[in-house]
């Protein structure tokens, strides 16, 4: 269920990192997120999203989830 997409594609790890939630996000990565996991409809993965945005904490995060 936490790597199920909407109807956007997304999955709830990739609505966290937009928001820059770390604290959810560490949080569904230890409870076995995707951190690979790529929005459907763009292709973009968690860390990419990560990036783009310059969330450093949120990127740190995933590298460390193994992303």
């Amino acid at each position: 269920m936490l790597d199920t997409p909407d109807n956007h594609g997304a999955c709830l790890i990739h609505y966290l990192i937009a928001l820059n939630e770390t604290e959810m996000i560490d949080f569904l990565c230890k409870y076995g997120a995707d951190t690979n996991l790529k929005v459907v409809h763009t292709n973009y993965s968690p860390l990419m999203i990560a990036a783009a945005r310059g969330l450093q904490q949120a990127y740190q995060i995933l590298l460390s989830h193994g992303a």
